[in-house]
């Protein structure tokens, strides 16, 4: 499943899909190359958001061009 969020001022999509055995579900943010899990979906998103920030964060502090928006 997909979902949208906002980091930024942006909208990216994640793609959402469920771990039968644990009980997670794993987030990807392809756009972004960032990834995490959650043990609600909700949670996912507060975690890839999160990760997404960070991300962005130290690509931008380290003068990085290695994301073309």
């Amino acid at each position: 499943m997909k979902r949208k969020f906002k980091v930024n001022g942006k909208i990216y999509t994640a793609d959402i899909s469920k771990d039968k055995e644990e009980n997670y579900y794993f987030i990807e943010c392809k756009e972004l190359h960032s990834f995490t899990q959650g043990r609600t979906i909700n949670l996912a998103l507060v975690n890839i958001k999160e990760a997404s920030e960070l991300m962005l964060e130290v690509e931008h502090d380290q003068g990085s061009h290695h994301f073309r928006f």
